[in-house]
């Protein structure tokens, strides 16, 4: 999840319907299980398992597949592809039809800090430099040409750099324009490498190029102590180590088996991808597990469920957004509503619902996940405000009512929020437990 806070091209998979597990309909293989078909059972079947109790094995098993693929399940990551795998054997098994959809996404990865040489003293890293994300790695060298620096907007216009010579460090400062429309210009007129000056701040603030593919020189900024430093003709090391490029991962798209056959849906879905800093254990592995254990208990009872499990949420939402953009109108208006469901487990927090959309539909989530809660043994579930960074916000977009189940991010409900911490110690099993079986009761209320 990135909402609640201040702030490869794999392949698509079969288009259509990848095969189902279990027995759907398929012809018989013998006269034998032809008989086996045909006869009633002599004692009822089982009923399926608790969701609350498959939500904790689902989460478990999460874990352990996450640590196997080195302690995260960063956007097209092995971790995010293992999940992924391991979501689709189980839809299957349940009955579920599955396909995979791609989500291209930015990809960024500084492998070492920015360094910044001059005249053969190297300044400190982080602190008094830092690279801009997205820009790519490389090393130059150069003389310092400062960019129009005595102006507010230094480094605006393509004529700032017209005294600037093949090979030299542009040097603009900071401000009125994006970092990208600076470097873009500098690196058209030839400089073999960017140093933006932030006037106004002692230390390099963090800073973005916005995409990949902006710039091909190493470009980094930093904070006005080395202002005096950075004099026409003085000479510069600029060395960046990052990896900057545009990914592919994979979401999972499940129907269960009425679905299939076309008309009206109810949707539920988690992303599946963490941060870096740590395993994303509540965010959002146990909305995975809950959607997982709800897509289970629902299989075979008729309601119309259709199950998405989003790659890349945590950097831009890419794995949602690719699918809604991929629906054509008639689809969409057959998507009745969206359940999120995005850190449901957090350890000092409570089961809370919010909705959004058309509001007549929006209020029909809304009830149906407070009585799902009511259910599940949450006497006075809370309502928290609706907001724009998780998977929902691209359902409500796209006129497709959308709520979901929040048990809150950061300090005090989760102060392991993207952090290393937040592995299996950090999840609320009771919460965890009552958030899955609220969206069964939830989904059969909202299924068409």
């Amino acid at each position: 999840m990135r909402w609640w806070t201040s702030a490869v091209v794999g392949c698509v998979l079969a288009a259509g319907a990848v095969g189902c597990g279990g027995d759907d309909g398929q012809e018989p293989r013998s006269a034998a299980e032809a008989d086996r078909r045909a006869t009633p059972p002599r004692t009822a079947p089982a009923p399926p398992a608790d969701a609350g109790d498959r939500a904790v094995e689902h989460l478990e098993a999460i874990a352990r597949l996450t640590e196997r693929a080195g302690g995260d399940r960063v956007a097209s990551s092995d971790g995010e592809r293992a999940l992924a795998d391991y979501a689709a054997d189980r839809l299957r098994a349940a009955g579920y039809r599955v396909r995979f959809t791609a989500a291209r996404f930015p990809f960024f990865e500084e492998r070492s800090p920015a360094r910044l040489t001059i005249g053969g003293d190297r300044v400190g890293a982080r602190r008094e430099v830092r690279g801009l994300a997205y820009a790519p790695g490389g090393t130059a060298t150069g003389r310092v040409r400062r960019i129009a620096y005595d102006r507010p907007d230094s480094g605006c216009r393509e004529s700032d750099f017209a005294a600037l010579r093949r090979g030299e460090v542009a040097v603009p400062g900071r401000g009125v324009c994006p970092f990208a429309t600076k470097v873009r210009l500098a690196q058209r007129a030839g400089a073999a490498a960017v140093v933006v000056v932030d006037r106004e701040e002692d230390e390099a603030v963090p800073a973005t190029l916005g995409r990949p593919g902006v710039a091909r020189i190493p470009a980094v900024v930093v904070g006005r102590g080395l202002a005096e430093r950075l004099e026409d003709g003085a000479r510069v090391r600029v060395r960046t180590d990052a990896v900057s490029e545009t990914r592919t991962a994979r979401s999972v798209i499940a129907d269960a088996p009425p679905a299939t056959r076309g008309g009206r849906v109810v949707m539920v879905g988690a992303h599946m991808d963490s941060v870096p800093e740590g395993p994303g254990m509540n965010d959002d592995a146990s909305g995975v597990a809950a959607t997982l254990a709800a897509a289970e208990a629902l299989a075979r009872t008729g309601a119309r469920v259709r199950v998405g499990l989003w790659a890349a949420e945590e950097l831009g939402l890419h794995g949602s957004r690719a699918y809604v953009r991929g629906l054509g109108a008639r689809e969409r208006r057959a998507i009745t509503a969206y359940v999120n469901l995005d850190m449901v487990g957090s350890p000092e927090g409570d089961p809370e619902v919010y909705a959004g959309g058309p509001t007549s539909r929006a209020e029909r989530v809304r009830r149906a996940l407070l009585a799902g809660l009511r259910v599940a043994g949450v006497e006075r579930p809370g309502r928290t405000a609706l907001r724009g960074g998780s998977d929902h916000a691209p359902f409500v977009r796209a006129g497709i009512a959308a709520g979901g189940i929040f048990t809150g991010a950061g300090r005090p409900e989760d102060p392991c929020y993207h952090r290393a911490c937040d592995d299996l110690d950090n999840v609320d099993r009771t919460d965890l437990r009552r958030s899955a079986r609220a969206t069964v009761t939830a989904l059969r209320r909202l299924s068409p």
